[in-house]
């Protein structure tokens, strides 16, 4: 057996002798396409002694060889910061394939402690995560559903190949493929193994805090705006523990239905398994409410600390949460006849702030800037007890968004 190419004639195997029965002939490991014939050698007897004459039989036989699926695939880094650029290595790539990266979000139910069935073990830092494998069957011929590609396809090199894969805002499951045209025909492998990039929480979400005070001390507080499967804790600044036995997690869409959050079937015990307080009425999680471990006095510095759920992967908020004090805020008289109206008063206002006072989330009259006087709202006739809340903001704040919250209630009867 020979390849014929444009530059002549190779051996492809060793010489095997005839004698009339069915001959197999087999090559070496091929890596590339190839053009395969047959070469019969004959002794010729001439005058002189013997002479090797050799003849190249056709048909000649073309061989689509696909691009080899295990060259040496790695992850630049398997963890990495949120809007950090990831990249890939193909170590051993080939000139003839084109490789293009694919990649879908990773879900809860992708992760697994390390050492879990069913798939890959991949290190997060001092830990390690299992990831599900994508096809349900075991096979891992085609490219498994859900997921978009991620990059151009890149020529490979007959060596080393760096793939970016541009800046990564959530984890990732990643699959590689190589793509060989082969004149007559193209062919396209999913590379092995399964790879995955973890990122960490964003530093910057777009994080809100509604400071619920008592008796002019924070005692609960009202996280919005987070990212979801990250967790939150607060701490105030110079203290040894966080401020609230329990943090604020912000849970993942249903992948299946992206306007509701899953339920119990798809988290786990000891990895994503958080009780919401509650839902609204299209099915999304109540923002968390932080019961403080003990009040804390006003003003108070809260430094944010975000954790994903499954990899562990933390970051320290660049922004803090400044509580200030509020100025004296009550409600006059705080029992009436059926039918009374109450007044709001907030005394000595603060100018640049803005008050509100509101019922059951609406606003009961105007928002009023503060302007060093006293300020007062009518509540209007009530019929029933009732509780109002005054919310209290800045008009110019730095840092994380703080709204204060002061409730009175009033009896009526």
């Amino acid at each position: 057996m020979v390849g014929v190419t444009a530059d002549g004639i190779t051996d492809m195997s060793e010489p095997a002798g005839g004698g009339g029965a069915t001959l197999t002939i087999t090559t070496p490991p091929l890596a590339e396409d190839a053009v395969l014939a047959v070469r019969t050698t004959r002794e010729v007897h001439l005058g002189h002694g013997t002479e090797a004459r050799g003849l190249v039989h056709e048909p000649f036989l073309p061989v689509a060889v696909r691009a080899n699926r295990a060259p040496g695939l790695a992850a630049g880094s398997a963890l990495v910061g949120h809007g950090e650029e990831g990249s890939l290595e193909v170590a051993a790539s080939q000139a003839s394939a084109r490789y293009a990266v694919y990649a879908r979000p990773l879900t809860d139910a992708d992760l697994f402690p390390a050492g879990s069935d069913p798939t890959r073990t991949v290190d997060i830092g001092d830990r390690q995560l299992t990831v599900r494998s994508p096809w349900p069957d075991g096979r891992d011929a085609a490219l498994p559903a859900g997921f978009s590609v991620i990059t151009a396809p890149a020529p490979g090199t007959d060596g080393g190949l760096a793939l970016a894969l541009g800046p990564r805002q959530e984890d990732a499951l990643l699959v590689v493929t190589a793509r060989k045209d082969h004149g007559g025909g193209v062919t396209t492998v999913v590379l092995q193994p399964l790879l995955a990039v973890f990122v960490r929480p964003d530093p910057a979400p777009d994080l809100r805090l509604a400071a619920l005070l008592a008796d002019g001390m924070l005692a609960e507080a009202l996280l919005s705006g987070g990212e979801p499967g990250v967790r939150y804790h607060l701490r105030a600044r110079g203290a040894r523990r966080d401020a609230s036995d329990l943090p604020a997690y912000f849970h993942r869409p249903d992948p299946a239905d992206p306007a509701r959050h899953p339920g119990v079937g798809d988290l786990r015990l000891g990895h994503d398994l958080v009780i919401a307080r509650g839902a609204d009425a299209e099915g999304r999680a109540l923002d968390p409410l932080l019961p403080m471990y003990r009040p804390l006095g006003l003003p108070v510095e809260l430094r944010v600390r975000a954790v994903r759920i499954g990899t562990e992967a933390e970051v320290q908020l660049d922004a803090t949460a400044l509580v200030a004090a509020v100025p004296d805020i009550g409600v006059e008289p705080g029992r009436l006849e059926p039918g009374s109206s109450a007044t709001i008063e907030v005394r000595a206002s603060v100018a640049g702030e803005v008050y509100e006072p509101r019922r059951d989330g609406a606003a009961i009259a105007p928002a009023r800037p503060g302007d060093g006087g006293d300020l007062s709202f009518e509540t209007g006739p009530l019929d029933g007890d009732a509780v109002f809340v005054v919310a209290v903001t800045e008009l110019e704040q730095a840092g994380i968004a703080v709204e204060r919250r002061v409730t009175l209630p009033v009896e009526v009867g």
